[in-house]
């Protein structure tokens, strides 16, 4: 590792740093696999035992599996592959950080690039990020500040899929040791060829689609602007943005298997805004302090998608198979969905000699995934707390560090389901199912349309309750802490998809507020954290609870 840094020096210097590192990774541990006699062996086990007379090509159907020294084609000896080694190597990563800033009386401003470089453990993988950031923020007097954050990054990455039953790794321990990674004319051997299983050979699935790719691009950032025109009162404004887009490609190359070459590629861009207007307010008369803060928020999200397939390639060339060069017949596909948030808050803190703390929230929030009639929701919620280590008559108590006793209950609501127009019925144009001879020809039909999926007008939040009571105790200057929670938790009007009967006809399968759920549970922390010696210290926590649940649900109506 090399390192680089100026240290931060005094107002209005500047401070440049970066940092490089270089690391290696490798195979901590590999499944142990049977080899090729092994397999054999287990396969007669397994076939004697369900009384089945043991045959395999590669073994025969003597009495005990002899290994062939061929495969099919007489010329390809068989072999005996791990094929864990055949696809996993060590792999390096490279990071390189940089940064310049610069801070002064009026404002301050940093510049940082990032660049990760990670080759895969699984051969023919990769990851590639770059990463800018830019972050500044200037006063032009003590009433007026303004400032942004913005980050850009674009990652990459190349290679074939590994996360399912079908993915690198698992085929890897599945597929037949006796088989070579390649054939005597030089090619894959082929699995379906010589062994008639449609288990891929690991290493051509690694070669066929090393040059399949997801590239991602994120813009995220906000800028603000704070007014304080008295003191004690601050008022903001604040933009935010966050654009993704994806441009991913797969590539389907011929082998034994497959006979055309074929490629897919999918664009999709979502993009969110949120405007935040807030204003806070903090205020003492004597041992009575105040918090007052306050605010709407209007957040909007759109994401639209572009997909598209083609077969047929003359030549198979990373470059030349474009959508637009192949001979086939195209495919496409695409749509558009988007949600919005509207919210109205408030909250008010009070601290009286810092004994007695209460605090009350009230926020409206009204959202696009409800029905119209029932879109939005208010939901309040209050606690407060008695520090009783502060009162006069705890002064003389020294063994204790602190005491406070809580107590809350609030709602909070729930709108985030996954279909986005749950509430609404849609439809769809059908030129197969939805079609019908209207002109009576007998001989053609005129395409329809068809509900695509049954909507919910009656949609309301989901809303959970919940009530709490706890102590915290803090002894030797707080190294020692206990603390205590009991809570009761209702959920009601739970936003989910009952299963319908079939009797019921296509899309009886709706969303509903379906049920109701209660859970209680106590909490017990004790936390320990010594004293500093030198540049040594220790801590332990010690975490009990116990909770249940109980549930209940009702079929919701139109």
């Amino acid at each position: 590792m090399v390192v680089i840094t100026t240290k931060r020096g005094k107002e209005g210097k500047t401070a440049i740093s970066l940092n490089m590192s270089s690391s290696v990774q490798t195979r901590a541990k590999s499944y142990k696999m049977l080899n090729a006699q092994q397999w054999g062996e287990m396969y007669w086990m397994a076939s004697k035992n369900a009384g089945i007379t043991p045959d395999f090509p590669l073994y025969g159907t003597g009495a005990t599996p002899v290994l062939a020294a061929t495969l099919s084609d007489g010329k390809t000896p068989t072999a005996d592959t791990d094929w864990q080694d055949e696809i996993y190597h060590p792999a390096w990563s490279n990071n390189i950080n940089a940064s310049i800033s610069n801070s002064g009386e009026k404002g301050s401003v940093m510049f940082s690039l990032g660049y990760v470089n990670q080759k895969g453990l699984i051969d023919k993988t990769d990851y590639q990020r770059i990463t800018a950031r830019l972050n500044s923020n200037y006063k032009f007097n003590k009433w007026l500040e303004v400032g942004e954050n913005l980050m850009i990054a674009r990652w990459n990455n190349r290679g074939t899929a590994t996360g399912d039953d079908r993915g690198t790794p698992f085929t890897a321990m599945r597929q037949h040791p006796a088989l070579p990674v390649y054939d005597a004319s030089g090619d894959f051997a082929s699995p379906m060829k010589y062994l008639k299983s449609d288990i891929d050979n690991p290493v051509e699935m690694l070669s066929k689609n090393a040059d399949d790719s997801n590239e991602s691009w994120r813009i995220f950032g906000n800028a603000y602007i704070q007014y304080t025109p008295i003191k004690g009162l601050t008022l903001k404004s604040n933009i935010g943005i966050e654009h993704l887009q994806f441009l991913n490609r797969d590539l389907t190359r011929t082998n034994y298997m497959v006979t055309q070459a074929a490629l897919s590629s999918g664009y999709g861009q979502g993009d969110t805004w949120t405007w935040t207007n807030t204003a806070n307010y903090k205020f003492d008369l004597g041992d009575n302090h105040f918090n007052i803060f306050g605010g709407i928020e209007a957040t909007d999200y759109t994401f639209r998608d572009l997909s598209a397939s083609r077969k047929g390639y003359a030549f198979e060339d990373d470059n030349y198979m474009q959508i637009g060069s192949g001979e086939g017949a195209m495919t496409n596909g695409g749509g558009t969905n988007g949600w919005a948030l509207f919210s109205v808050f408030a909250k008010i803190d009070y601290n009286y000699a810092d004994r007695y703390l209460l605090s009350g929230i009230i926020r409206r929030d009204a959202s696009s995934r409800l029905g119209k009639n029932n879109n939005s929701g208010v939901f309040p919620s209050l606690s407060g707390a008695w520090r009783f280590s502060e009162e006069n008559f705890m002064k003389n108590v020294s063994w204790l560090s602190n005491g406070k006793l809580r107590a809350g209950w609030g709602t909070n609501g729930n709108a985030g389901i996954s279909d986005l127009y749950a509430a609404y019925t849609t439809y769809h144009y059908m030129t197969a199912a939805g079609a019908y001879d209207l002109n009576g020809t007998g001989t053609s039909t005129v395409p329809g349309i068809g509900v695509a999926k049954t909507g919910n007008s009656n949609l309301k939040w989901e809303t959970t309750t919940q009530w709490n009571v706890g102590l915290d105790l803090g002894f030797l200057n707080n190294s020692l802490t206990f603390s205590f929670d009991w809570y009761l938790k209702q959920t009601k009007d739970m936003l989910t998809t009952p299963p319908a009967l079939r009797v019921m006809g296509e899309n009886a399968a709706y969303v509903q507020n379906t049920g109701d759920m209660r859970n209680t549970g106590v909490e017990f922390t004790i936390d320990y954290n010594s004293p500093q010696y030198g540049d040594f210290s220790w801590g332990a926590n010690l975490n009990l609870s116990h909770y249940k649940y109980n549930q209940k649900n009702e079929m919701g109506a139109f």
